[in-house]
């Protein structure tokens, strides 16, 4: 399996005597395919955390427009 993010292939672990290779949801920076690990520590999850900032200032901001 290769991941969609640096085109490496993605190692698996051996469990009792088979090899396991499951990848990682590479979703936002992918939509189709898996990331291996390495991209899922180092660009998926640190993407995943920045789309998940709210910034007060901005809600504050955005709610006194509505109102």
């Amino acid at each position: 399996m290769i991941c969609v993010l640096c085109n490496e292939e993605i190692k698996g672990d051996v469990i009792n005597g088979m090899a396991k290779v499951y990848g990682n949801n590479p979703h936002p920076l992918a939509d189709e395919g898996k990331c291996c690990d390495e991209c899922n520590m180092s660009k998926v999850i640190p993407a995943r955390m920045e789309r998940s900032y709210v910034d007060p200032v901005k809600c504050v901001e955005n709610k006194t427009k509505h109102e």
